[in-house]
């Protein structure tokens, strides 16, 4: 009997396993390809949101403390001002970060259409 009693029943004969693997070999060499290809790009987007989460957390760790800090030594605003100067100010950098968000996530997902694009015409080309 041998080793070869199981062999008889598997549903996939070993010509197709071969050519099922030259093709996810060609895919992934092909996808390889792409992403050296766009490496400086995806470059890009990895520091555009390194850049953005560190400005987010300098504003709330640095900047913000030291404007309340100012605000709060002034003798002229009232208290109820000086509250809502601040929540206002917070509320527009909030705004302002999202908007930051948006133009990021709307540029890597229009590298990442195109990025698609391309691999899949590669893989059409076989």
């Amino acid at each position: 009997m041998g080793g070869n009693i199981f062999n008889s029943f598997s549903p996939v004969t070993e010509s197709y396993k071969n050519e099922k693997a030259e093709i996810l070999a060609a895919y992934e060499e092909h996808y390889m390809k792409l992403l050296r290809n766009y490496k400086n790009e995806i470059k890009e987007i990895e520091e555009m949101m390194a850049g953005l989460r560190r400005e987010r957390e300098d504003f709330y760790k640095v900047t913000l403390p030291e404007i309340e800090n100012s605000i709060s030594k002034d003798n002229v605003l009232s208290k109820t001002s000086k509250e809502k100067w601040i929540s206002e100010l917070g509320f527009n950098i909030e705004k302002s970060f999202s908007i930051s968000e948006n133009l990021i996530s709307h540029y890597v997902t229009k590298n990442l259409e195109e990025f698609r694009q391309k691999l899949q015409s590669e893989i059409n080309r076989e």
